[in-house]
């Protein structure tokens, strides 16, 4: 926006702009003007658009043409258009536009587009040529050889497009792949000459139980006619295949099942091989699990073998002490964390924090077990460790898993009632006494509370419930020193009709005694 003196002209204003740029179309100015009160006329002329005559922009600043105010002007610019030029695209070293001259050949534009590649292919060459009408036609050609000879050198026109083509696009992606006792399994891109140690390395390298005797080789078939998916061959391997040694040479990692020093043949792979480098039998790292609380020698021990069982454990740590209340014994097993499972919280912490059975671990609880040395959030598994000490080898003397925490505890005279009970509490134990027992002198059941759900979870983790008999008393459970009773609070959208149910059995024992009726006439 300027602000003009009286007298001055669009010079004026193109000179204060700056002049024009190189690419303005000087044949394209025009001044959007709003008339003066004076020459407005109705039926809406009162602005105008006046074209500048590119006859009057005889220099760099243009005509005096009189300018008033209020006056807009646009300079447009050249059209993107680029004429004398022909376009090279595809397998060339330096594709692009190039400048188009009378009499062009083919291998004129090819040659300034920096000629074709190695990998070109010579079948055949697109050309397409702009008509009149704006449509296109499609030429074609060839290459003789890789150094750009053409088979049919046609005669360029201008805006013609180029399109030239490399083997490289048409050919398939090949791969092989390797999976099993490497560290990074992956899928490969092949190479002419690869070889199974290549593969080994670019997966780095094989794992402490990879076995090096032999692995597998999965291979396209050359004949499908029967339907194969592929043919398998063993190939063998040695202790060479392991890159991570001493200075001197010696293999630092564990001790597995030898192979052999060297002498294996290198194998050539092909496309689409699959590699399978083989597990050692019945390898494994060494599986730790945790004994704490009443053991002379409580601690985190590794399983020596795959059988190990839970008395086995305790006699390794020294047995019980005299002060261990073995009914009271719990184990607990790692699940994953998003296992869903209602009951889980951490082995050692729940004796000591006396946490309720009937909610789940927080993030807290975890973080005070791990300071506890349970390495893990685990799941209870039901023991009934006296009967196991009694039979060992039998179903309670179980065979133990890597993870598995064992808590023995002091004897515990009391019993938690915890959930929908008038005053949650922990009341000494009273031998004898069953499930109502205890509820009642917890204040006994709330209004909402589930009666027919109650639980009981005994000191070792056995869970039992009340169990419903028709025409006889129900069997209550009896808790032992050290369990916890649990009552659920009733589900809000569990509403029975008993209005309803009532109603139907009143229909059939009317329906009863009028068949029972007509039967005695008969």
């Amino acid at each position: 926006i300027y602000e003009l003196k009286p007298r001055e002209t669009l010079r004026d204003l193109i000179a204060a702009a700056g002049g024009f740029e190189p690419f303005a179309l000087r044949r394209r100015v025009q001044i959007d003007r709003i008339l003066p009160p004076p020459q407005r006329q109705l039926g809406g002329r009162d602005r105008v658009v006046l074209d500048i005559p590119e006859s009057q922009f005889s220099d760099e600043l243009g005509p005096a043409f009189p300018i008033a105010a209020g006056d807009r002007v646009k300079v447009f610019a050249v059209d993107d258009r680029r004429r004398n030029v022909v376009t090279v695209t595809g397998d060339v070293w330096t594709d692009g536009q190039v400048g188009f001259t009378p009499g062009m050949k083919l291998s004129d534009a090819i040659r300034l587009a920096g000629g074709p590649k190695p990998d070109v292919f010579l079948g055949q060459i697109l050309i397409s040529r702009l008509n009149p009408d704006s449509t296109r036609s499609q030429l074609r050609s060839a290459f003789r050889d890789t150094t750009g000879a053409i088979v049919n050198d046609l005669a360029l026109q201008e805006d013609d497009a180029i399109q030239i083509f490399s083997r490289t696009s048409f050919r398939p992606s090949r791969f092989v792949a390797i999976t099993g006792a490497v560290r990074s399994p992956r899928r490969l891109p092949y190479r002419e000459g690869m070889t199974l140690r290549d593969a080994v390395l670019a997966a780095d390298g094989l794992t402490e139980d990879a076995l090096l005797t032999q692995a597998e080789i999965a291979r396209v078939p050359e004949d499908r006619a029967s339907g194969a998916l592929a043919v398998t061959i063993r190939v063998t391997l040695d202790s060479s295949y392991i890159f991570d040694r001493g200075t001197n040479g010696e293999y630092k990692g564990p001790p597995g099942l030898p192979g052999p020093a060297s002498g294996a043949p290198d194998i050539i792979l092909k496309p689409y091989d699959n590699v399978l480098i083989l597990h050692q039998p019945d390898w494994d790292a060494q599986r730790l699990v945790t004994i704490v609380g009443r053991v002379k020698y409580p601690g985190s021990y590794s399983l020596r073998t795959r059988s190990e069982r839970l008395t086995d454990l305790i006699e390794r740590a020294g047995g019980l002490t005299k002060d261990a209340y073995p009914r009271g014994a719990e184990l607990y097993r790692p699940v994953p964390d998003d296992s869903g499972t209602s009951f889980r919280v951490v082995s050692r912490l729940r004796q000591q924090l006396r946490l309720d059975p009937s909610k789940k671990a927080t993030r807290a609880d975890t973080a005070k077990a791990e300071g506890l040395g349970v390495p893990t959030i685990a799941e209870r598994v039901g023991l009934d460790l006296p009967k196991a000490l009694r039979q060992p080898f039998g179903r309670e003397d179980l065979i133990l898993q890597a993870g598995d925490s064992i808590w023995i505890p002091e004897y515990d005279p009391t019993v938690r009632v915890y959930g929908a009970v008038n005053a949650p509490t922990t009341v000494i134990h009273h031998p004898g006494w069953d499930l109502d027992d205890y509820v009642s002198a917890a204040g006994g059941f709330k209004r909402a509370a589930d009666r027919g759900r109650a639980y009981l979870v005994q000191p070792g983790g056995q869970v039992e419930s009340v169990k419903r008999r028709f025409l006889l008393p129900d069997g209550k459970p009896t808790p032992l020193p050290g369990s916890v009773v649990f009552v659920p609070e009733r589900d809000p959208n569990d509403k029975r009709d008993f209005v309803g149910l009532f109603g139907s059995i009143a229909q059939i024992l009317a329906s009863t005694l009028a068949i029972v009726v007509v039967a005695t006439r008969l």
